[in-house]
């Protein structure tokens, strides 16, 4: 499956549905269930999503892409927006970073008329 990290999130925002829907406890494999078909079904639609984006040749997906994904997957949006209007928004525990997360380059990239440019040049030439 995905990362621990992936992991624990998940399971925070099942648990965080179950409490929205009325549940007042929740055995943990019935959690790890969901978790595992919450993170099949983001994956399905990232994929599908995905394949559209390609499909009309773009690199960056839009809300064109996802809409034709979310037709292809059955999914209404009509019956999401009636979902999110009817449920208290929660919010999340805890500070969730960017992914990926943001990394500093070790890449050494020389200057036009560097020294080092300068001397490699010649020995090629």
């Amino acid at each position: 499956m995905a990362s621990k990290f992936h992991e624990d999130v998940l399971k925070i925002v099942v648990g965080q549905i179950c409490q929205n829907i009325g549940f007042h406890g929740i055995f943990s494999s019935s959690v790890d269930v969901l978790v595992d078909l919450l993170h099949r079904y983001l994956r399905d639609i990232a994929v599908t999503t995905h394949r559209y984006t390609e499909h009309y040749g773009r690199t960056d997906a839009n809300l064109d892409d996802l809409g034709l994904a979310f037709r292809e997957m059955g999914i209404s949006v009509k019956e999401l927006e009636e979902y999110i209007s009817f449920v208290e928004p929660l919010h999340f525990p805890h500070k969730v970073p960017q992914l990926p997360v943001p990394q500093t380059s070790n890449l050494n990239f020389l200057k036009p008329g560097a020294r080092e440019d300068l001397i490699s040049s010649s020995t090629y030439s």
